[in-house]
């Protein structure tokens, strides 16, 4: 007997000992032969995990959107000068400073200028 048959063997046992549970549950008519022989398995097929593709962002910092990303309020105070949130990591669109999002929604203004509104100063250390 090898693996497969095995599994196969193992999952039909379970399959009917939960047969049995339900019908002594819920009383049903049919006979758990007839049950078993309708939902026992013949074959198995082990399917591979798939695998998560990570989306690489622009490497490239000229490529990358300049649009301001909130970055759970995160704040840097570097030579007296404080970096707010962080660049977008997406690629901009063709001849255009933004990425489809931030084109649409600038909510937190443009990375290399003044921030449009006061939200990041409770997060300055």
């Amino acid at each position: 007997m090898d693996f497969d048959e095995y599994l196969i063997d193992e999952v039909n046992i379970l399959i009917k000992k939960k047969l049995e549970q339900i019908n002594r549950t819920y009383n049903f008519i049919k006979p758990i032969d007839e049950l078993y022989s309708k939902f026992k398995i013949s074959t198995i097929s082990i399917i591979e995990p798939k695998v998560k593709q990570i989306r690489k962002s622009s490497e490239i910092p000229i490529n990358r959107c300049q649009g301001r990303i909130w970055a759970k309020g995160k704040t840097i105070e570097e030579n007296g000068n404080w970096i707010i949130g962080e660049q977008c990591k997406r690629k901009h669109k063709p001849d255009e400073k933004y990425c489809g999002i931030h084109l649409r929604n600038l909510g937190h203004g443009n990375f290399f200028e003044t921030v449009p509104h006061d939200h990041f100063e409770k997060f300055k250390l």
